[in-house]
C-alpha cells in the first residue's frame, strides 16, 4: 500500500505533528459539471492511534448537486448519492494503486445526517481503518465547514484488483 501523495507537502510542524500542504483539484461534479472547486488534504491522521492515512475533500453543494438533480428526491438540497459519491472520492484519495490495479467499491454504509442546500460547503474525510489483502476499509464522514455540523458518518469497504481482468469481465 502506498499512500498518495505526488502533490502532497508534508513537513513535521512545531510539535512533531504533520503539516500538510494544500493544492486544487479539477473542478468536477458527478455529473460532470463544474460545480465545485475542491480542495484536497492528504496525511496520516496526526494523533490517531496508528497514524492513520486519511484525506479530506472539501466541495461546495452546486445545483447540479441536489436531490431533485440527481433524480433521488424532491428537494433541493444534497442529494445522498452525490455525498456518497463524495465521500468515495475521499477514500481513493487515501491510496495510489500499484501499476495494472485499481481500486474498486465493495460496500458502503453511510448515514445521512442533515441536509446540506446549494451553496454549502462540505468537508468530506476518509480514515483507512484497516488493510487487509486487497480489501481496504474507511471510515468516512461528512460535515458543513460553516459551523462544523456532522451531515454523514459510515463505512466504505473498497478492494485493489487487477485492471485488466476486471474490465474483460
Amino acid at each position: 500500500m502506498v499512500v498518495a501523495g505526488r502533490a502532497a507537502v508534508l513537513a513535521v510542524g512545531p510539535e512533531g505533528g504533520v503539516e500538510v500542504g494544500h493544492w486544487p483539484m479539477v473542478p468536477h461534479g458527478p455529473t460532470g459539471a463544474a460545480a465545485t472547486l475542491p480542495l484536497m488534504e492528504q496525511h496520516s491522521a496526526a494523533g490517531a492511534p496508528e497514524d492513520l492515512p486519511s484525506a479530506r475533500l472539501a466541495r461546495t453543494v452546486g445545483p447540479s448537486d441536489t436531490a431533485v438533480a440527481v433524480g433521488s428526491g424532491t428537494v433541493d438540497v444534497l442529494g445522498t448519492p452525490v455525498l456518497v459519491a463524495w465521500l468515495e472520492a475521499a477514500t481513493l484519495a487515501v491510496l495510489e494503486p500499484p501499476d495494472g490495479k485499481v481500486s474498486v467499491g465493495t460496500r458502503v454504509a453511510v448515514t445521512h445526517l442533515a441536509a446540506s442546500p446549494v451553496g454549502a460547503e462540505v468537508e468530506c474525510t476518509a480514515v483507512l481503518t484497516s488493510h487487509q489483502g486487497s480489501r481496504q476499509t474507511f471510515a468516512v464522514s461528512a460535515s458543513h465547514i460553516a459551523d462544523g455540523q456532522p451531515i454523514a458518518q459510515g463505512t466504505i469497504t473498497r478492494a485493489l484488483v487487477d485492471r485488466a481482468r476486471f474490465l474483460a469481465q
